[in-house]
């Protein structure tokens, strides 16, 4: 599943939020990589960087991850559409 944005298809969802969310809670990329570690993942900072800039799918134990390593609910690294949302 590609999404078209600036020129090239993203090939995640959740990147602009995680990036977001990071840099809310003034996380380098390094640190967020450990956390996820902590939690389970084998992601290195080079593929969190990756994902927040949409080059790299995510497996959905890596979206559990992040929600773990970031403190927020899974359904927060999700774009919201819609009213209902």
């Amino acid at each position: 599943y590609h999404i078209q944005g600036r020129g090239m298809k993203k090939k995640n969802v959740i990147g602009p939020a995680v990036r977001r969310l990071r840099l809310s809670a003034s996380l380098p990329v390094e640190e967020l990589a450990a956390r996820m570690a902590r939690a389970g993942s084998t992601l290195t900072a080079k593929d969190v960087a990756a994902i927040e800039t949409g080059i790299r799918r995510v497996k959905d134990m890596d979206v559990l991850h992040f929600a773990q390593a970031l403190q927020v609910r899974m359904k927060d690294l999700y774009p919201r559409h819609g009213p209902t949302d």
